[in-house]
């Protein structure tokens, strides 16, 4: 894998995920369908290279869950220090603790929050 130009980190990654893919910790898509938010996020973040971003994308993303909240996300992060006029970026647990009861979902939540970095800045 070296060879092909992987370098020595991702070649560690790639082991490790094949690794816990057959000793069935990594799901495969169908089990993965079943399992809880936090059941895979505990599994997958075991893998090396694999992150609570990598898992709220998937989570969302792949397997369509609306009500995960990306409190990882960078732009959700600016998003929320807009929203509550604050100077720095809060921690993933300030942004879930501040999340709306209102919110229909979580995902639309996260839409809301990013909004703002996105949008041009104004003068």
């Amino acid at each position: 894998m070296r060879k092909a130009g992987l370098s020595g980190a991702k070649v560690l990654a790639m082991k490790d995920l094949a690794k816990k893919a057959i000793e069935g910790i990594v799901p495969t898509h169908e089990e993965a369908l079943k399992l809880s938010d936090d059941e895979l996020v505990e599994r997958l973040v075991s893998v090396r290279g694999i992150g609570a971003w990598t898992v709220e994308m998937f989570l969302i993303f792949r397997l369509g869950r609306p009500d995960v909240l990306p409190i990882h996300d960078l732009g959700v992060k600016k998003g929320w220090s807009v929203a509550y006029g604050k100077k720095h970026m809060p921690s993933p647990r300030s942004c879930s603790n501040s999340a709306s009861a209102g919110a229909p979902t979580a995902l639309s939540q996260a839409g809301t929050c990013g909004a703002p970095s996105n949008a041009p800045a104004t003068k």
